[in-house]
């Protein structure tokens, strides 16, 4: 599996998406799974997503933000 860092952001989304059914659809996860669902949301953001949870159970809404998150 490539690092996080050097995913494409389809990649990336896609690798979000399936972490956060993992841990809270399912709930069958591990610390792993915990902690790359932290490492994966901080690098979305870097780029400059805006990531946002629907109270729907199993939606998980991430698109590109319009302004730079480099503050």
């Amino acid at each position: 599996m490539k690092k996080i860092s050097e995913m494409s952001d389809k990649e990336l989304i896609s690798y979000a998406i399936q972490l956060h059914d993992v841990i809270f659809v399912v709930e069958c996860y591990g610390l792993k799974d915990l902690y790359d669902y932290a490492v994966v949301m901080k690098e979305l953001i870097r780029r400059g997503y805006k990531i946002q949870e629907v109270q729907k159970p199993g939606k998980l809404v991430i698109k590109k933000s319009n302004f730079s998150s480099s503050l």
